[in-house]
């Protein structure tokens, strides 16, 4: 099966119709990587035929639809999460419910956070769903890492390598699990 194929079944089934409800809408709540691999990958029709009634960008102002619950996929970035717990701190929050995927693990210490907001109590779901890469084309993917060369390459000593380096291995582990390849290490 081609790697577009492969994650937008995924999105799918493991995101759009997850917790899905019979006759009821929902919203979808993206951040630029999300935004960026679902566009690759799936169709908006695929999308609104399972329930999603509007996509909407995570960092820009959003209307309220106080009646609908929302599903948000998004990396576990210090600023989505940030977003996240921000729309529901207002004892009037934008959704009825969250159900939240993140693209990758979640770090400890931002998920402590998010336990600790008043998001907690309006989050229905919390899952990783372990796609961190850009599906371009059947077998071709991209990690979303513009700055790559000059991270990697840079003589400043004040460039942490090691930590963009293993940012990157996260990505392709992330490739690794949706594929079904478990790499052996020698």
């Amino acid at each position: 099966m081609a790697l577009k194929s492969i994650v937008a079944q995924k999105i799918l089934d493991e995101v759009i119709r997850y917790a899905k409800k019979e006759g009821e809408w929902r919203v979808l709540v993206l951040d630029r990587l999300s935004t960026r691999m679902i566009s690759a990958c799936c169709k908006m029709h695929e999308i609104m035929s399972e329930g999603i009634t509007i996509v909407e960008d995570i960092s820009k102002l959003r209307e309220p639809l106080t009646t609908l619950e929302a599903v948000y996929l998004i990396a576990p970035t210090a600023e989505s999460v940030r977003i996240l717990m921000e729309d529901f701190i207002s004892s009037h929050p934008p959704y009825k419910c969250a159900h939240v995927f993140f693209t990758e693990a979640c770090p400890e210490d931002r998920f402590n956070e998010l336990c600790k907001s008043r998001a907690a109590r309006k989050i229905k779901t919390l899952k990783e769903i372990n796609v961190a890469f850009l599906p371009y084309e059947n077998q071709a993917f991209s990690l979303d890492g513009p700055e790559a060369f000059q991270v990697l390459f840079s003589p400043n000593p004040k460039v942490d390598h090691i930590t963009y380096m293993e940012r990157m291995a996260e990505q392709v582990v992330t490739l690794c699990v949706t594929l079904g390849e478990y790499p052996i290490k020698r």
